[in-house]
């Protein structure tokens, strides 16, 4: 759950875009929390999820997933 002020994010991808927006963030302080990440590429969102302490359950392989399970 987000603290006050914070958005949270879904990232959709776990390529260059999905890991610069993440890394800008961090690095500009963003008031962001990482809700989830999705990815088809099963490697790419793994490697994602454990780079940013996104739990396994937040994994998805498509927004279209993460959509159905009630994001």
């Amino acid at each position: 759950m987000p603290q006050e002020n914070q958005l949270e994010v879904l990232v959709g991808g776990a390529g260059d875009r999905g890991f610069g927006f993440v890394e800008n963030a961090i690095a500009g302080n963003a008031p962001i929390e990482l809700a989830g990440i999705a990815e088809p590429n099963a490697k790419r969102r793994e490697q994602f999820g454990n780079k940013y302490g996104i739990p396994r359950e937040r994994r998805y392989s498509s927004v279209e997933e993460a959509i159905a399970q009630n994001y």
